[in-house]
């Protein structure tokens, strides 16, 4: 029988494997969890951090290095901006990239 976690563990769990470099399936293999609870738990936990606008918060951290920033997400992408950026145009490229996951 699987362990039931709280809401708040769950969180921690999430952010463990956003941390990580592994797939959702084998870090729930791993940890002997139910890929569908653990999907379950992502994607309601996704809901809940979306803001106003309808964007979802990056749960990743943002490096600056020399004279750009450097933003990835959920090991996804990668995207380098310089800081004289144009915060339409990254807007735009943030709205596209959620809109393929």
């Amino acid at each position: 029988m699987e362990r039931r976690f709280t809401k708040e563990e769950w969180q921690t769990i999430i952010k463990e494997w956003e941390d990580c470099e592994l797939s959702r399936k084998e870090f729930c293999r791993q940890r002997n969890l139910k890929l569908t609870t653990f999907d379950y738990w992502r994607n309601k936990g996704k809901k809940e951090r979306k803001d106003s606008s309808g964007f979802i918060r990056i749960p990743r951290h943002v490096h600056r290095t020399q004279s750009v920033f450097k933003l990835e997400v959920n090991n996804i992408y990668r995207v380098e901006i310089p800081f004289a950026f144009d915060s339409d145009a990254l807007l735009r490229l943030l709205t596209t990239l959620e809109a393929t996951r």
